[in-house]
Parts: structure tokens; C-alpha cells; sequence
């Protein structure tokens, strides 16, 4: 018999070391490494430097290309901002297939309210029950049609207790979220699309109420340009062309068309009756964020109009509108976004 060759024998010894330890380091650096993102002490797409580290954080669930799942650090968040926060819970239900969790936050109220929107859940952190008045007064509700159903009852109860069932300010705030899901229905998303959701928000605070819309389509810049050519462009609004225009003019100039691509005489009065919210309630402030663009107007029997816009270097994946509407006499600046 041979004698075996212990030289050999060991030699096999560490190749078999060396591939179960090549095996681990690919397993470990791909499917199983998590990229941390540290969220600032305030969601929020308003403020430059916060909406930059807000945004990489969702931005990377859209990220197919990273081999690292995205691993969300609340620790330090003590506000959250509506627009922000919807924005984040709707992307994390659009990828409800990505892997990806979380560290929790140490304020007990932004903990129920991250609980509350069910994304705790979703990045498996132990859930924070919170009986806070403004972890209970936060609604949201979301859809795929223009079909509100019976789920749209708390929101719409609300409402009526804080406008009047049978004013003409609760009138124009259920015309304005109406025709702005309309609008998401019919423009926000490509035929061939899988995923055709939009969010709705409704928060109540002691001195005012914040209602949003998110959706997570192709945005208003991108599909503002298909309903209007070039000869309407320079004989509305006196421009040659589209391509040198910011995300935030494109949005300014849907805010003033009042015509759809279905040239129906009826149809294109979506912006019109969602910036009558602004004319009816004294104070009250518009706002929209699509892609790099941001347009607010507001109304106010001493200021009359106001008016800002601005265009950012990230980018919203999608389109948020938001109507931010004071209670008992308060008053509010236009770049306050805070919840």
C-alpha cells in the first residue's frame, strides 16, 4: 500500500481553508452587509442640508445596483417633517422586498409615530406604543384608484370637526385632495407600471392641520412637458423651450396650465382647484416637491401672495403635495414644515 503523502495532504488541508474563508468573505461583503445611514436630528426635504442626508437614506431603497442592504439609524431623529416622513414610509412599502433594517430612535414620540406608520415594523425594530396627542392625531390612508371607500372616514370625520360638515373651507380642502388623487391616477404613472400606489396624509396639531399626497410616479417635471409643445410654451408663458428650464419652473408652469393633454374642456382644473385651499383659507400655504424642484404659494389678507421657489441638487423620487392649513387664528411662515 502507499504511503500517503502528508505534503499533499496538507496542501488539500488549506485549500479547503482558504475556500470556505473566500466563501464567507463573498457572502459577508454581498447579500449579508448592510450599508448604515445615520438620518438627521430632523426628517425634512425642505431644509438643504437636511433634505441631502434625508433623501440618500430613501433614495438607496431604490438603489437596484448595491450589494449592501440599507440599515436606517432613527437614534438621533427627534422630528419628523410630514412630507419627509410620507415620503419615507411609502418607498419602504414600494420595496416591501428589499431586506433592510434599523436602529431606534431615542425620542419616545417619534418612535410611536415610526411604529404607527408601520415602519418599524417593516425594518423589524420592536415596535414603541406612544398615547402622545400627536402620535394619535396622525392619518394616513392609501390607494390606487379615485375610490376612497369607507377607510377615508377618519380622515374625512376629522376634517368636518375641525372645518364644519357644511363650510365652504371643507368643501375646497376634500375638492383639493380629490383632484390631486385624480390627478396622481391619471398622469402620475406610466400604463405599464406595476406599482401605481399614492399615500394620503393627515395630520392634526393644536394651531394647524397638514394634509399630504405622495406618490412615487414619474413627476411633475418629467410629465408636464408631454402635454404642452413648444408653440404653447412660447405663446403662454413667452419661453422657446424646455430645455434649459429648472425642475422648479416646469412645476411652476403645470401650477398655471389649465389644460390636460385630452384637451377636454373639463379636465386640467387639478392645480387650480388644489391652490384654492391657499385663496379660501387665510394663511394657509401650498407646497410641492417633485424631483429637484420645490414651489410653495401661499395667501394672506396682509401679505396677499406669497410665493418661493427653489431648486435642489437631490432629487424627490416621485411627487409630494402638501397643504399646510392654520387653526384658531394662528399664523404660519411658508417654509414652515415642521409636523
Amino acid at each position: 500500500m502507499k504511503k500517503p503523502n502528508s505534503h499533499l495532504i496538507l496542501r488539500q488541508i488549506y485549500q479547503d481553508v482558504a475556500k470556505r474563508k473566500q466563501k464567507k468573505f463573498i457572502s459577508k461583503n454581498t447579500s449579508n452587509k448592510y450599508q448604515t445611514f445615520n438620518l438627521p436630528i430632523a426628517l425634512d426635504i425642505n431644509n438643504k442640508r437636511l433634505r441631502n442626508s434625508t433623501l440618500k437614506a430613501i433614495n438607496s431603497l431604490n438603489d437596484s445596483k448595491s450589494v449592501a442592504r440599507p440599515y436606517f439609524d432613527f437614534s438621533n431623529v427627534d422630528t419628523l417633517t410630514p412630507m419627509a416622513t410620507i415620503h419615507f414610509a411609502h418607498t419602504l412599502e414600494k420595496n416591501s422586498n428589499l431586506i433592510c433594517r434599523g436602529k431606534i430612535s431615542k425620542s419616545h414620540v417619534v418612535s410611536g409615530m415610526l411604529t404607527k406608520l408601520n415602519i418599524y415594523n417593516r425594518l423589524k425594530i420592536k415596535n414603541v406604543e406612544s398615547t402622545h396627542d400627536l402620535v394619535d392625531r396622525w392619518y394616513t390612508f392609501t390607494g390606487e384608484n379615485a375610490d376612497f371607500g369607507d377607510e377615508y372616514d377618519p380622515i374625512e370625520e376629522v376634517l368636518k370637526e375641525k372645518f364644519g360638515e357644511d363650510s365652504e373651507t371643507f368643501d375646497v380642502i376634500n375638492t383639493a385632495i380629490c383632484e390631486a388623487v385624480i390627478n396622481v391616477v391619471n398622469h402620475a404613472y406610466e400604463i405599464d407600471e406595476e406599482y401605481k400606489k399614492w399615500k394620503l396624509f393627515l395630520s392634526i396639531k393644536p394651531d394647524r392641520c397638514y394634509v399630504v399626497i405622495s406618490d412615487l410616479g414619474k413627476t411633475i417635471p418629467k410629465s408636464i412637458p408631454t402635454k404642452i409643445n413648444d408653440i404653447t410654451l412660447k405663446s403662454f408663458f413667452n419661453l422657446d423651450s424646455w430645455l434649459h428650464l429648472t425642475d422648479q419652473e416646469k412645476i411652476e408652469i403645470a401650477s398655471n396650465y389649465q389644460r390636460t393633454s385630452t384637451n377636454l374642456a373639463n379636465r386640467g382644473k387639478g392645480f387650480q382647484d388644489m391652490k384654492q385651499v391657499c385663496e379660501q383659507v387665510d394663511g394657509s400655504i401650498m407646497m410641492v416637491h417633485s424631483r429637484q424642484g420645490y414651489w410653495a404659494k401661499g395667501y394672506s389678507k396682509i401679505a396677499r401672495q406669497l410665493e418661493k421657489k427653489s431648486n435642489y441638487n437631490t432629487s424627490v423620487n416621485g411627487t409630494i403635495i402638501s397643504w399646510l392649513i392654520p387653526l384658531n387664528d394662528s399664523s404660519i411662515r411658508i417654509n414652515d414644515s415642521a409636523a
